[in-house]
């Protein structure tokens, strides 16, 4: 990710273009189960009697759970044009009997050595 100028955080959580390899994918995927955690775990504490912040951590969950699923489906979409496959894959994640395997499969799939049509792989000088 040195070479290409637009490289950054934005795109390796929230881009559906490009390479990564398989340890950003695995560190993004495992990024956003701890930010899920967070809300889920905050819901979980709370007692039947505390209805006052009832609805901040509702509403933080939502938000956590859009940003995670759709990080989630652009690191697989980026995992998949990594070994050469088109992005359309990535819609396995919504099955849910599919989408365990599914992310095992991509953390432990080899990338693809060298250049690809989605670009240059992510070891490499230029990315």
């Amino acid at each position: 990710m040195r070479g290409r100028p637009d490289a950054d955080l934005r795109w390796l959580l929230f881009g559906m273009s490009g390479r990564i390899g398989r340890k950003a994918f695995i560190l993004t995927i495992l990024f956003w189960f701890a930010v899920l955690a967070m809300p889920v775990a905050m819901a979980g504490r709370m007692g039947a009697s505390e209805h006052e912040g009832a609805v901040l951590i509702g509403f933080s969950l939502i938000v956590a759970a859009f940003l995670t699923a759709w990080s989630v489906l652009a690191a697989t979409v980026k995992r998949l044009h990594d070994i050469g496959l088109p992005g359309g894959w990535a819609i396995a994640l919504f099955f849910p009997p599919a989408a365990l395997p599914a992310i095992l499969a991509l953390s432990l799939w080899p990338t693809r050595q060298g250049p690809n049509r989605f670009g240059a792989g992510p070891e490499q000088p230029g990315h």
